[in-house]
């Protein structure tokens, strides 16, 4: 009996939905990943765990950092915007293939 060629393993899998589940879940964990670094590049180091009410911390929970609606006299912090985008950009690509 022949034996099938590698290639065929791929093509059952991709035919399966296996590969479009992995690009999937890779898409969201990096999604995941992006969004977090965002959040870390916004709040960290002014906002340690339990220490959310210390005068440094309090100025950046203003309105004017957020970078998902932004107002008008927005204040860039760090790489945090383009991060969230980032993240947004592969979240918005989980979707398209996962549809």
């Amino acid at each position: 009996m022949a034996r099938a060629p590698p290639w065929d393993c791929l093509r059952t899998m991709w035919m399966q939905g296996r590969w479009r589940r992995a690009v999937v879940s890779l898409l969201l964990a990096v999604s995941g990943l992006l969004a977090v670094a965002g959040a870390r590049e916004r709040w960290w180091p002014a906002c340690r765990p339990g220490d959310f009410d210390t005068p440094r911390c309090l100025a950046l929970q203003d309105d004017r950092y957020d970078f998902t609606a932004m107002p008008e006299s927005w204040v860039p912090v760090g790489q945090a915007a383009e991060l969230a985008g980032a993240a947004y950009a592969a979240l918005a690509l989980a979707v398209a293939a996962a549809l």
